[in-house]
């Protein structure tokens, strides 16, 4: 009878230690490649700044690939900048709505890809539309070739207003066409 007590006692602390361990090794979760805007309701005329950043550290990345689609009918780049120079920005696909944001480790050691801001851009908002979309998607992968997973956000809409009239300040005198009262010409 001791020496049963004594053997689930023991059995039970090697589960209790396993359960335990478990928890440490797991994966943290994929990352996720966060799009956010600074407005989603412009006039004609102003600006919005849409940034992509990555939620946390990606390791061991050989390539990634981000595309950024843009309505460009209704926005126009006006600038843009990385964070990280391993980035590069391609506006060759600008015709297909597309702009890629490019990182590729030609030495094949694989970089380890900070979390924080990605890229931001800023577009200038031409024509009007309700519910412009701003989107993203990528692919990464590591020095076997095997996809890395990066979860992508939901697409954001923009609204764009026309531009708001500037109110009249000061004084004005309006006439019909129809009336003349000049008299040597003076009005």
């Amino acid at each position: 009878m001791k020496y049963t007590r004594k053997l689930l006692s023991v059995l039970l602390a090697v589960v209790l230690i396993f359960t335990m361990s478990i928890g440490a090794f797991a994966a943290e979760g994929d990352p996720n490649l966060l799009l956010n805007v600074d407005k989603v309701t412009v006039e004609k005329g102003q600006t919005v700044t849409v940034t992509i950043a990555h939620d946390k550290e990606i390791k061991g990345v050989v390539g990634e690939n981000i595309e950024l689609s843009v309505d460009t009918e209704v926005f126009k780049l006006v600038s843009y900048e990385v964070t990280d120079n391993r980035y590069v920005v391609s506006d060759k696909l600008a015709n297909k709505k597309i702009i890629g944001i490019d990182c590729t480790d030609l030495l094949f050691e694989g970089y380890d890809l900070p979390a924080g801001t990605v890229a931001t851009f800023v577009f200038e908002a031409i024509a009007e539309k309700e519910n412009a979309v701003f989107s993203v998607k990528t692919e990464a992968y590591n020095v076997n070739l095997d996809d890395i997973v990066i979860n992508i956000p939901s697409d954001i809409s923009v609204t764009v207003t026309e531009t708001a009239p500037t109110p009249f300040t000061g004084y004005a005198v309006y006439g019909g066409t129809d009336v003349s009262a000049v008299k040597d010409d003076e009005v």
